[in-house]
């Protein structure tokens, strides 16, 4: 009996397996539509364009955060180490024989910052979804980023984003925004300038030849050095500027 009692129970959640599976691909028959609205809306041609155009904003806030920090010698907000002038305001690298230069980890942090604060501002001057066939509202004061710098830059961007277009509703919750700068490439020649410096060797023609940074050099005065690094921003056609000032005495 108690064999029998056994397959009897078996066979019965056999049977409520097979119902509950037959019930899941039921409502996913009779949902489909707003399943592939949300989960497969990246394939919608609406959802592209929005994509591009967000995609495009974080992009100039991305590079606009690049270039104050390359200008201010590795900060959007200068610390207490800084060399104030009438012309510039530059974060030390080198403060006598401290490496005041912030870490790659600290500078994708700032970017993300950067953006997170402000990327309302990229949206509220430009036109970007004016005159659309659909409504897009964007959850600005929530978004979160998450930046990592390599060979090139990468934001993963949380943007709850909802696209309305008559009964047909499409959210978007993250983006992923590539921006092709090489920054890492510049900050390695920047942090190899302090470490130098450090250890009291020279940097000369010799360290800059074969890499792909020219450099400017300006004596501010006995013990400060300022060294321009210029890399050339293929997207945006120009120069793009890494400050790096060196206060050693000797």
């Amino acid at each position: 009996m108690f064999k029998r009692g056994k397959k009897g129970q078996v066979a019965l959640f056999v049977i409520i397996a097979i119902i509950i599976v037959a019930v899941a691909l039921l409502l996913v028959y009779e949902f489909k539509p707003n399943f592939s609205q949300v989960f497969q809306g990246k394939e919608d041609p609406i959802v592209q364009e929005v994509r591009a155009k967000i995609d495009s904003q974080v992009q100039k806030a991305t590079y606009d955060s690049l270039y104050l920090i390359g200008k201010q010698g590795g900060y959007i907000e200068l610390p207490e180490n800084s060399l104030i002038t009438d012309k510039q305001s530059i974060a030390y690298s080198l403060y006598f024989d401290k490496n005041n230069l912030p870490s790659l980890n600290n500078i994708q942090m700032q970017i993300s910052n950067y953006i997170e604060k402000t990327l309302s501002f990229y949206f509220e001057d430009d036109h970007t979804f004016d005159n659309l066939e659909y409504s897009v509202k964007l959850n600005l004061n929530q978004t979160k980023v998450n930046t990592k710098i390599q060979n090139k830059i990468t934001n993963d961007v949380n943007l709850i984003t909802t696209i309305s277009k008559n009964n047909k509703t499409i959210i978007i919750k993250k983006y992923l925004v590539e921006v092709p700068f090489n920054f890492e490439y510049v900050y390695n020649v920047a942090e190899e300038i302090v470490s130098r410096k450090l250890n009291n060797l020279p940097i000369d023609e010799s360290f800059f030849q074969g890499k792909d940074v020219s450099v400017e050099v300006f004596p501010i005065d006995s013990s400060t050095t300022l060294y321009r690094l210029k890399y050339f921003d293929q997207v945006n056609q120009q120069d793009f500027i890494f400050n790096v000032v060196i206060l050693k005495n000797g």
